[in-house]
């Protein structure tokens, strides 16, 4: 799927480039970032930097998945990433997941994709349930979610392989159930 550039009030999403792979190798030595990434090779090396970025370019071609650069639109630098996983265009259903550089927290940056996602999925790719699932102590992103109108679901019954965290994982989801109306005027 080729991508258009997806702008917020931030922040704006775009593909990912190879210009990109220096700066995720530095924000994947962060630990306080790295902890609650669920899949993630450790050591993290700048090839599989590089690999990830591979890999995201074929999956969105595919539209089995696809990931954004999150970009600061004040400054114009790579700031983080978001995706999607599990498209289902038959049951208008996909998880989001989404990480932001440490130096950046705190900025609003990580809402504002959300936000731009969203609208992206509901009138874009015409899905109706975006689900997110994070650990039990990321309250940061747990807090992100609500404020962009996710409900908490329950735990989930993922397991992720990679993580430096032994801890439930809880689900959350936005629903749209066909309001058009009402969901576009959100956006």
């Amino acid at each position: 799927m080729k991508q258009n550039i997806l702008k917020g009030e931030k922040v704006y999403l775009r593909e990912l480039i190879w210009d990109d792979a220096p700066i995720i190798y530095e924000f994947m030595q962060e630990y306080d970032l790295v902890k609650y990434l669920a899949e993630l090779p450790r050591p993290y090396s700048i090839e599989h930097a590089y690999s990830f970025i591979d890999f995201a370019l074929m999956e969105s071609e595919e539209m089995k998945t696809t990931h954004f650069a999150i970009v600061d639109k004040g400054t114009d630098k790579f700031v983080g990433a978001i995706g999607l996983k599990d498209i289902n265009f038959e049951e208008k259903t996909v998880e989001t997941g989404y990480w932001v550089g440490k130096k950046y927290w705190g900025n609003g940056f990580v809402t504002d994709a959300i936000l731009v996602l969203m609208n992206f999925c509901l009138k874009e790719l015409k899905l109706e349930k975006i689900k997110a699932i994070v650990f039990e102590s990321n309250e940061s992103s747990i807090r992100v979610l609500k404020k962009c109108d996710f409900k908490y679901v329950g735990l989930s019954n993922k397991r992720y392989c990679n993580s430096l965290l032994n801890e439930p994982l809880l689900e959350f989801v936005y629903e749209s159930v066909s309001r058009e109306k009402e969901v576009y005027e959100r956006f």
